[in-house]
């Protein structure tokens, strides 16, 4: 599937989070795999806690973080379309 900035976004409730300082591990219990992730997707998850359109993310990490907005944009259409590959988050209501 490919993500689009209307694309409505949602955490898989299957998956286990921990912080750990800045960073933050998953564990996709389904697949038995982690995954690390940086002080931007760590902030990303969390703004997945409702579900968000990745227009919606890009909007909130360009007022955040010092980003050019196009440089945000392709930047959250490649990690949460990488997201979605991985079965860590998922599209639509």
């Amino acid at each position: 599937m490919t993500v689009t900035l209307d694309t409505m976004l949602r955490r898989d409730a299957g998956i286990y989070y921990a912080a750990i300082g800045s960073e933050g591990v998953m564990l996709n219990v389904n697949a038995g795999l982690y995954h690390g992730l940086n002080d931007v997707g760590v902030r990303i998850w969390e703004l997945l806690e409702t579900p968000q359109t990745a227009a919606q993310i890009r909007d909130r990490l360009v007022d955040e973080f010092e980003v050019e907005r196009q440089v945000c944009q392709a930047a959250v259409l490649d990690f949460v379309g990488e997201l979605l590959e991985r079965g860590i988050i998922l599209a639509g209501p």
